[in-house]
């Protein structure tokens, strides 16, 4: 059977670590203006799917990825139906950034990982 090259080449505690560490990688490099709207609810599913396991999460994180995916559904059916958003959606938006959200999953995937 054929393998994820990747995942049988680095050990498990770096593979968990990519998503994050992309996630800051295309902050840093695409999102230096703005964070796109799709941007955004993508990053809230990403949010939202690495915090679902964890049986306590902090109440910051909880009204964080709670903002982020009502942004990120606003944005979401915004460009969906093609509407323009007002420019204070997109400043908010810039706490919801790729590299905001790979920097929250990163610190707690290495405090799991510890």
């Amino acid at each position: 059977m054929i393998g994820i090259w990747l995942v049988d080449l680095l050990p498990l505690k770096i593979i968990l670590l990519l998503a994050p560490l992309a996630l800051i990688g295309i902050g840093i490099a695409v999102e230096k203006n703005y964070t796109g709207r799709i941007t955004l609810f993508a990053n809230a599913i990403a949010l939202i799917t690495f915090f679902a396991s964890f049986s306590i999460i902090p109440l910051w994180i909880v009204w964080y990825a709670n903002i982020m995916t009502i942004l990120g559904i606003i944005g979401f059916f915004s460009y969906i139906f093609k509407e323009s958003l007002f420019e204070t959606y997109y400043q908010i938006g810039r706490i919801g950034s790729s590299a905001v959200t790979g920097i929250i999953i990163l610190i707690f995937a290495l405090t799991n990982l510890i």
